[in-house]
């Protein structure tokens, strides 16, 4: 069970970061 919660943190966090991400691409291709 303790693996299964490490991999949905995990998952999670990848899923924040690509958002960030892409919110980030969005903006500079604004700037452009």
């Amino acid at each position: 069970m303790i693996q299964v919660l490490e991999i949905a943190i995990i998952m999670a966090i990848i899923g924040m970061v690509l958002a960030f991400a892409s919110k980030v691409i969005l903006m500079f291709r604004n700037l452009r």
